[in-house]
């Protein structure tokens, strides 16, 4: 019953805004991130990630390193932009 108590506290908010506002950093922390890391990955050369993806024992380490680049840099532009994320609903 405390559990329950707490996580129904932790959902109402402490400030006058909605409380899906309270995602928005979260949403720009996460996303931004992601492309950063990946564009990180094709500046220095791609051969540079898979050169240490291969010698940590990966399979296939060419094609998962270019996945890696791709996703990281393709999956942060839709959580910036809201979408395939939901919104916090609390009750």
């Amino acid at each position: 019953m405390r559990l329950a108590v707490l996580l129904a506290r932790l959902c109402v908010s402490p400030l006058p805004v909605p409380a899906n506002w309270f995602a928005l950093p979260l949403r720009l922390i996460v996303g931004f991130g992601s492309i950063a890391h990946g564009y990180a990955k094709l500046a220095r050369g791609p051969e540079v990630f898979i050169v240490i993806v291969r010698a940590i024992g990966t399979p296939c380490a060419h094609e998962l390193g270019w996945a890696t680049i791709v996703v990281e840099i393709t999956g942060g532009s839709p959580i910036l932009l809201r979408a395939w994320v939901p919104p916090l609903q609390c009750r």
